[in-house]
């Protein structure tokens, strides 16, 4: 396993430990891309900038009492800069709404050891569905 899969693995890790967001900011490049291809309406599927990424990541600890997420396969390209993880998540809202659970396929491209484009494709459907006014 490269240092780029263990350091993918680490942001989700942290993400899925204890909701620390704001841990995540060493791992990821200052000028850093986040695509949301299939956000539904109302959620942006494009963000830019460190600080505008970790404050849409923001709503994991806003908006979910207990939030999970497991990798289940990681892929690297042969020359290591671009990790793929497969996933799966499970939230518990802290408003009354159906338990969240998803699956995730997330892209990382490293330079300079830091993530600077991280594209994460999600079913929109569940989140629709238990929490209509997503934000992320």
């Amino acid at each position: 396993m490269s240092n780029n899969t263990e350091m993918a693995r680490l942001l989700i890790a942290q993400l899925r430990d204890s909701c620390a967001v704001q841990e995540l900011s060493a791992l990821l490049g200052e000028d850093i891309v986040m695509e949301l291809p299939f956000a539904p309406s109302g959620v942006p599927n494009l963000v830019t900038g460190k600080r505008a990424v970790l404050d849409s990541l923001g709503f994991i600890v806003e908006q979910f009492e207990r939030f999970r997420i497991n990798v289940h396969e990681s892929y690297e390209t042969t020359d290591g800069a671009i990790v793929i993880l497969e996933c799966t998540g499970f939230g518990l809202y802290r408003h009354k709404a159906p338990a969240y659970q998803n699956r995730y396929v997330f892209v990382f491209r490293f330079q300079d050891g830091v993530v600077v484009h991280w594209r994460e494709f999600f079913n929109p459907y569940p989140v629709i569905q238990s929490m209509p006014s997503a934000r992320l």
